[in-house]
């Protein structure tokens, strides 16, 4: 697969990010890296765990959310991709192709994102390019929120 990738870190969190176009498809994926020692380090996407105190009491918007996740809520542990609010969910946790470093990352081929690879549809509603711009903002909205998992104890 090949892909054009931005790398930076988050101002605020400083948390490695990157972004990578699909090129095949036209479409971006984005990404922030935790560190060693972080909470999430090592963790699944799909993992359960118990929210810090309030997290889940924020209003998010539901393009934020899967079906899934609203369904899986049970004795106070919540699916991870819950907790973390980014555009289509989180849709992966791991290494990421030529690095070591443990990444959770989001990719912009949702219903409702247009995606320039793909056949449009006749009569399907309109869908949105998210850009660079966009994937940018949302991994940096994804770091913040590590980060802030990494600093906020989780209740017992």
């Amino acid at each position: 697969m090949t892909e054009n990738v931005r790398r930076w870190v988050d101002p605020i969190s400083g948390y490695r990010c990157k972004a990578c176009l699909v090129e095949e498809l036209g479409h971006w994926c984005g990404y922030a890296e935790v560190p060693p020692g972080h909470p999430l380090h090592g963790v699944d996407r799909n993992a359960r765990m118990k929210p810090p105190p309030g997290w889940l009491d924020r209003a998010r918007p539901l393009q934020a959310l899967s079906v899934m996740d609203l369904l899986l809520v049970h004795d106070g542990s919540v699916p991870l991709g819950l907790l973390l609010e980014v555009h289509g969910g989180v849709t992966f946790a791991g290494a990421h192709h030529d690095d070591t470093g443990w990444w959770f990352g989001f990719d912009c081929a949702h219903a409702g994102d247009l995606v320039p690879g793909l056949p449009r549809i006749p009569g399907a509603p309109q869908c949105v390019y998210r850009d660079i711009d966009y994937v940018t903002m949302e991994c940096q909205h994804l770091a913040e929120q590590l980060h802030q998992l990494a600093t906020r104890p989780a209740r017992a």
